[in-house]
């Protein structure tokens, strides 16, 4: 629904996503083996999120904003 690469999906972060404008941040990718890295077109960019999405977010917070994260 955003256009975005599976590894942005999976590195994004609570503190990309800007609930008041509908947007998240891509800023950074995850490899296969866990590791972070630059994006491919290295350009952090904003992606407006579609009511589908941003729900989908708010119910998937409710289970992981609180987790506290590992370095």
């Amino acid at each position: 629904m955003t256009g975005m690469r599976p590894e942005e999906l999976i590195a994004l972060r609570w503190g990309d996503v800007d609930w008041n404008h509908g947007t998240v941040q891509v800023e950074r990718a995850r490899t296969f083996m866990g590791q972070l890295k630059g994006l491919k077109i290295n350009e952090i960019r904003d992606v407006d999120l579609v009511d589908r999405a941003i729900a989908v977010l708010q119910a998937q917070k409710t289970f992981t904003s609180l987790r506290i994260q590992l370095p």
